[in-house]
């Protein structure tokens, strides 16, 4: 794939789900590799060195004529239903923006013959194995899962149609409380949070995440594809590693366990990923979550927030 500066030689790229963290942060950093067209919906954004524009992509003819007018070579659907709590009281409106959505996009996609990468979820697993694979039978414990699960499905029947299954962090534009930012936030106002040692995930960091898919795709791949990280660890490790990389004692992150937790919906606890397959396509190893955290606290260093906040922006 051609990722030179020249915008006649670069592959165009449109991100649906632009303002949410994964979409943000994909403009952010591979704005300089490829001609970006980002949609958004509720969340009104703007955005240095890329194309904005607001599409409902429950409205197909609305989709139709965007993508119509960018041509775009890969679609990245990125934009879903992803609170978890908010699918589960209201199942319809998950179905709808989690798979009509997605059969839109689907649908927009095929009239110009465009690559789909779909951004799915670690959670179609339930976490009964040590290590989820793709040839695993999925078994979603959630409405959020399960309509996902369906998206996915949708998106495999197109030939030119990718499933990426992943966990993830980074800096969020929009609400600044991303899972490792919201750890940060709470250390540096004094409080005490609790992880869970019983709940084991591959997150991967935002930024990780855009360089492997720029080397991924060149590979033309097919199918279904774990994108996380070469590591697990527990939330409660992930949560120290988090609170040290920031400068605060580990102390100050609690023990916890899910099985003693009352939480509204039901979750999968052993989400450990198995990225052989991802690896398969790939020069080199993907990054561990222990590498991943150490490149999101080096990027904060270097001022990468501020950088990505001032060229995307809500309005």
């Amino acid at each position: 794939m051609d990722i030179t500066n020249n915008s006649l030689t670069r592959k165009r790229l449109l991100i649906t789900g632009a303002s949410g963290l994964l979409g943000s942060n994909l403009l952010f950093f591979l704005k300089d590799r490829y001609d970006i067209l980002g949609l958004y919906y509720k969340n009104s954004i703007k955005a240095a060195g890329v194309q904005i524009k607001q599409v409902n992509i429950l409205n197909l003819n609305e989709l139709v004529k965007a993508f119509d007018a960018f041509s775009p070579d890969v679609v990245l659907h990125a934009a879903a239903l992803a609170d978890i709590n908010r699918c589960e009281d209201d199942p319809a409106l998950a179905r709808q923006v989690n798979v009509v959505g997605t059969e839109n996009v689907v649908c927009a996609a095929r009239r110009l013959s465009a690559t789909i990468v779909y951004i799915s979820t670690d959670q179609v697993y339930d976490g009964s194995t040590n290590s989820c694979c793709e040839t695993d039978v999925p078994h979603p414990l959630n409405v959020y899962a399960s309509t996902k699960l369906e998206a996915e499905n949708i998106v495999l029947i197109y030939s030119q149609g990718l499933v990426l299954r992943s966990n993830l962090f980074g800096w969020d534009v929009i609400t600044h409380r991303s899972l490792a930012e919201w750890v940060i936030a709470e250390l540096k106002e004094g409080q005490i949070v609790t992880g869970f040692q019983d709940v084991m995930f591959s997150t991967l960091y935002t930024a990780d995440i855009a360089d492997l898919l720029v080397e991924f795709l060149d590979n033309k791949p097919k199918g279904v594809y774990n994108f996380g990280a070469h590591s697990a660890l527990s939330k409660y490790d992930f949560l120290r590693l988090v609170a040290r990389g920031a400068g605060f004692a580990e102390d100050n992150v609690l023990r916890g366990f899910i099985v003693e937790t009352p939480l509204r919906v039901v979750r999968a606890k052993n989400l450990s990923l198995n990225v052989t397959r991802l690896e398969s396509l790939l020069r080199h190893p993907v990054p561990t979550i222990e590498e991943s955290v150490g490149r999101f606290f080096a990027d904060r260093a270097n001022g990468i927030p501020a950088l990505l906040r001032k060229c995307i922006q809500r309005y």
